[in-house]
């Protein structure tokens, strides 16, 4: 929620008088934040695979139960931490990365990036 808040004053704070620079430097400011907020989320991937654990489930357990339980597990714990270790700016141009940030939200900063690119580049002609 603190981090929503946040991005939403990084985004008030973008105004029309701002130069490109500055403009720029906010905006990278938001994809940075948000794939920080996001690797920090995926962490929390495998405690997630645990939410239908009961007393009564662990006291009496079958061999299946626990193959299928840490074979889930182990999948989203390498899958969180595989995830960890490549979301970054870097690897932006990798489809994976464009299917992960292809919601709303995300969509319009990179329009704004791409319009201020196409200035800078006009202005440098």
């Amino acid at each position: 929620m603190l981090t929503y808040i946040y991005h939403l004053v990084l985004i008030q704070k973008a105004s029309c008088a701002d130069t490109i620079v500055d403009m720029q430097q906010k905006i990278a400011k938001i994809k940075t934040s948000s794939i920080q907020v996001l690797r920090i989320v995926i962490l929390q991937l495998p405690f997630w695979t645990t939410w239908y654990l009961s007393v009564e489930m662990l006291k009496e357990p079958e061999l299946l139960y626990w193959v299928v339980n840490l074979t889930v597990s182990g999948t989203f714990v390498f899958f969180s931490i595989w995830l960890f270790h490549n979301l970054s700016l870097n690897n932006m141009h990798k489809k994976w990365m464009k299917w992960l940030f292809s919601d709303t939200e995300w969509n319009a900063v990179i329009k704004a990036e791409n319009v201020l690119k196409q200035i800078e580049e006009y202005k440098n002609c």
